[in-house]
């Protein structure tokens, strides 16, 4: 029975993959939707904030100069 499976749906974790060719070898391995839109959001969520913690960095930065450049005055 577990032979006529074509495709399986999964999170891809690498046991249920290993799992999923062992017991189904012909059975195509697919990744559900759910977990990739999940890792997708999680690294642009990831790299949003990199950039906001760099524009933060720039505009302490440029704000101190600012500062400096006014008590030299």
């Amino acid at each position: 029975m577990l032979e006529q499976i074509e495709e399986v749906s999964i999170d891809l974790w690498l046991p249920y993959k290993n799992l999923v060719k062992e017991l189904m070898p012909s059975a195509e391995v697919v990744a559900d939707r759910f977990h990739v839109m999940k890792q997708i959001n999680q690294e642009l969520d990831e790299q949003r904030r990199a950039e906001k913690r760099a524009v933060e960095a720039q505009k302490n930065k440029k704000q101190k100069a600012e500062k400096e450049a006014k008590l030299e005055v």
